[in-house]
């Protein structure tokens, strides 16, 4: 007997029509996947991150209005049209039927979507968003694909859409060019949408006759479909909805970070999705026929679900071992946070891979709506619950955990159901066990995933700053300084000139550079920063003993709100009272020391070998982020600084005023601010020497604060406690505070090691 050639087996795989259906799908998904990582960097980049969350917002926004208008119908209309493949006539009715219905809900949504209006801030703000997104919902809902997928004709479609898709990346490409452009961006998208739903129309309309959309029947057909749409709406709960839930909780700019992560992770399910896509009406077809052929819709479904295991797994480890280099490549460094929420969003892909097989392909060719319902239901209001306690308090990956339970609970929630259907059916015949068997395998799998998870988001996180501080605090050196000295003078002893450079983003940086007057040569230089409205000078308290010591001084003007002006009072309040004005400052103003320290590189009076930081109040907080930053700092003072910012923000009423009484404002303020934490940076300063100074009576640096500095500062460090308060230089221990800095100085800046 000849065998038959593998190339043989090959070609018929390859011919038959499943393979081809999902061959095709795999061309859509890929375009899917390729448009938005080619769009992606362009858009995070010219958008920001405001005009970025704003699209983010109105996509999944259309989204779930989009799942509200189809019903559920992509399933149970295409079940039937499975069924009546052959019937013109019975899928013309079938058409009629479904579109009399989501007209109805069109119009539903419509209500919906103006009840939305007062309720979100972005809306609000831009109600022409919302707008557009009702439009493209609507659009997306009537799209006949469930003609295509009941009756397996998609390669004709999927290439349609696959030129389309491309062509409005195109015009993305032509016309967005600026951070106004983020609704043009959607009116894109819905161009897009009317063209490809109506594509899809006619030639749907080739194949079977027109008929009028049926209005009366469409209360019926939504009662038949309601189980179904309930499920469809949980799984969105724990899906598409997930950025629309967080724009009632965080800001635009947390909602685009986590649409930033989880675009890549739908991407990637959007690849897998094909599988259960094509085999769904082949396992309807099968179950309707004789009882052997219902043996071959089992293996078939075997086969998805070993096929749709490994590529999730996979994926698990490729996109979050690449998180790191994908985040910044995508979208670029100011999308850092998304980096830990891509990490945790990945561990959903094989859990979504098995349940879309088990509740998309076998469940619903058993008609087993209800337990799909129920399942999904399960998963949605894990996700509501926890999104809920986890979201005020995390932030974003609050979220993301969420997410990741909720998927475990519809996959757990599917396993259940089906041994529970299979046990009523069997009745417990002989054959029953190897079934339990299996369906326990599957069960213990979810679990060995579950754990896996865990202990992959354990072993990815670390007691390090939340970011790479190469990024946080990361500028191009080999940008031109672009140096100028304005007027001298003499003062207390020292020669002051008046600096300016280019910070890193191109702004000018005013500085002032004191030095010795009486002698030449290059002296230590010590770079001193007072608190976020204090002017550069005000340093000159400083210079009598800064002539004593024979050093020399170098201070800039602190940013607001990431401008270079700091004697704008109004500039300086609205500072005060924004928690990411306040981060924009901290950052900017580090960056801007770091190109300080270029530019003292360069001049002979300063040793770049014996460079020191000292800071007051705020500028401690903005040393503790320079010296565990950069290594050129050789010896750092902090006084009067806290250790982290709730407990900065807990005693005193000049910074935030009045948070503390709005505890999610609170917790909102402390996520932006959690990578400027002295206390995550100070331990970086080792083994560089460090001074700890802290009055026994402030008024706005707290106890507990204090310690907290104290106890992550590491070796070689020395703690002073003065008498007084807030102001070390102006306190009774005064004498103190300058005998211990004097006797710093002198033994680690200018003369170290004597």
């Amino acid at each position: 007997m000849s065998r038959a050639r593998p190339g043989g087996r090959l070609r018929r795989l390859a011919g038959h029509r499943i393979a081809q259906n999902a061959l095709a799908l795999y061309g859509v998904q890929v375009a899917t996947f390729l448009v938005p990582l080619l769009s992606l960097p362009y858009l995070s980049r010219v958008l920001g991150d405001e005009g970025f969350g704003l699209v983010a917002l109105g996509q999944s926004t259309a989204i779930v209005l989009g799942l509200v208008v189809s019903y559920g119908f992509e399933f149970t209309a295409g079940r039937d049209a499975s069924v009546a493949r052959h019937s013109p006539h019975r899928l013309a009715e079938i058409a009629a039927r479904v579109l009399g219905a989501r007209l109805l809900l069109a119009v539903l949504v419509l209500a919906a979507a103006a009840a939305t209006l007062p309720l979100v801030e972005s809306f609000r703000e831009h109600p022409e968003v919302l707008a557009i997104a009702w439009v493209t919902g609507v659009v997306q809902g009537i799209n006949p694909g469930w003609f295509f997928v009941g009756t397996e004709r998609l390669r004709l479609v999927s290439f349609v859409q696959l030129g389309l898709r491309f062509a409005g990346l195109g015009a993305i490409f032509v016309l967005v060019r600026d951070a106004d452009d983020a609704t043009l961006v959607l009116v894109i998208n819905l161009a897009t949408t009317i063209v490809v739903a109506g594509v899809a129309m006619v030639l749907m309309l080739r194949r079977i006759p027109w008929r009028a959309p049926r209005l009366a029947t469409a209360p019926s057909e939504l009662r038949a479909a309601w189980a179904v749409f309930v499920g469809t709406g949980a799984i969105a709960l724990y899906s598409s909805g997930n950025v629309v839930l967080l724009g009632f909780f965080g800001t635009t700019d947390e909602v685009a970070h986590f649409a930033a992560a989880e675009r890549i992770v739908r991407a990637v399910v959007q690849l897998m999705s094909p599988v259960a896509v094509a085999v769904f009406p082949r396992l309807v077809y099968l179950h309707a026929q004789r009882e052997r052929e219902r043996e071959r819709a089992k293996r078939l479904a075997t086969i998805s679900i070993g096929a749709m295991s490994a590529i999730g797994i996979s994926a698990v480890f490729v996109l979050g071992g690449a998180a790191g280099f994908l985040i910044p490549l995508i979208y670029g460094d100011a999308f850092d946070e998304a980096i830990d929420l891509l990490r945790i969003l990945v561990l959903i892909l094989p859990l979504i891979g098995i349940t879309s097989t088990l509740a998309g392909g076998w469940m619903m060719a058993l008609r087993m709506d209800r337990a799909i319902v129920a399942s999904a239901i399960r998963a949605g209001v894990t996700n509501i619950v926890l999104a809920c306690v986890l979201v005020p308090r995390m932030g974003p990956e609050g979220l993301a955990l969420s997410v990741v339970a909720a998927e475990l609970v519809a996959l757990v929630s599917c396993v259940w159901e089906i041994r529970r259907a299979s046990r009523a059916r069997a009745r417990r015949r002989p054959s029953d066990r190897n079934r339990r068997m299996r369906r326990t395998a599957l069960a213990l799998s979810a679990i060995a995933i579950a754990a896996l998870a865990a202990l992959y988001v354990v072993l990815s996180r670390d007691d390090e700053p939340p970011a790479d501080p190469t990024r946080i605090f990361a500028y191009d050196r080999d940008r031109p300084l672009d140096v100028t000295t304005g007027a001298e003078t003499d003062q207390g002893g020292m020669r002051v000139r008046q600096l300016a450079y280019d910070g890193a983003d191109g702004t000018r940086v005013q500085a002032l550079l004191a030095v010795p007057a009486d002698s030449g040569g290059s002296y230590p230089c010590l770079l001193y920063q007072g608190g976020l409205s204090t002017k550069k000078e005000q340093v000159d308290f400083l210079y009598p003993a800064a002539e004593a010591l024979g050093i020399g001084l170098f201070t800039i003007d602190v940013r607001a709100g990431g401008n270079d002006v700091t004697d704008d009072e109004d500039t300086i309040e609205r500072t005060l009272r924004d928690p990411r004005a306040i981060a924009a400052a901290l950052r900017n103003t580090t960056i801007d020391l770091r190109r300080g320290l270029d530019v003292l590189a360069q001049r002979e009076e300063c040793d770049p070998n014996r460079t020191g930081y000292l800071g007051v109040s705020e500028g401690g907080l903005i040393g503790s982020l320079l010296a565990g930053t950069d290594e050129r700092i050789r010896a750092t003072v902090l006084m009067v600084t806290g250790g982290d910012w709730r407990t900065i923000l807990g005693k005193q009423s000049i910074i935030l005023p009045g948070i503390e009484r709005d505890p999610a404002a609170l917790q909102r303020a402390l996520r932006i601010l959690a990578p400027y934490d002295p206390a995550r940076w100070v331990g970086r300063i080792s083994p560089r020497p460090i001074l700890l100074m802290n009055g026994d009576r402030d008024p706005f640096t707290s106890d507990a604060s204090a310690e907290a500095l104290r106890r992550a500062a590491r070796q070689p460090k020395r703690e002073v406690t003065y008498r007084g308060g807030h102001d070390p230089f102006d306190a009774p221990g005064r004498d103190l505070v300058l005998s211990r800095l004097q006797r710093f100085l002198n033994a680690n800046l200018v003369a170290p090691g004597t």
